[in-house]
């Protein structure tokens, strides 16, 4: 996870994973495991406030 400011009123945060599972049913006809994945995930997330100037 990475977050920073931009300025006063702007942030942004960056998370990213990577996920591996090794299968654990191995099927009876060609042997592949039935559970076994693999995932990159990222995401990045913008924060904002406004500022309203009172008279």
């Amino acid at each position: 996870m990475l977050n920073g400011a931009f300025s006063e009123t702007l942030s942004a945060r960056v998370n990213m994973a990577i996920r591996n599972r090794d299968g654990y049913i191995t099927e009876i006809g060609d042997g592949q495991d039935l559970t076994a994945w693999a995932s990159k995930i990222s995401t990045v997330r913008f924060n904002g406030t406004r500022t309203i100037a009172c008279l």
